[in-house]
């Protein structure tokens, strides 16, 4: 991705889409998988992707777009 926050001035941005694979893991269970889930998100990927300099651009059921200013970074998140 290439945005320009000026005219003249370019930045690049990477971007990150990670599946977390809830649906299969709890098959029937949606209050479980929504519950694990949430908590899976507020406790481990929010702070993670924070702490590495990411922002979460969406999150849509299991599927989260992520965004980052290096490619180092999101895989510096997801190996913590």
């Amino acid at each position: 991705m290439v945005s320009e926050d000026a005219p003249g001035n370019a930045s690049r941005r990477l971007a990150a889409i990670l599946f977390a694979g809830y649906k299969r893991l709890h098959p029937g269970d949606e209050a479980g998988e929504f519950s694990a889930l949430s908590l899976f998100r507020t406790d481990v990927i929010e702070p993670q992707v924070l702490k590495f300099g990411g922002r979460i651009v969406r999150w849509t059921g299991d599927q989260i777009f992520l965004e980052f200013q290096s490619a180092f970074r999101p895989c510096d998140a997801g190996r913590r």
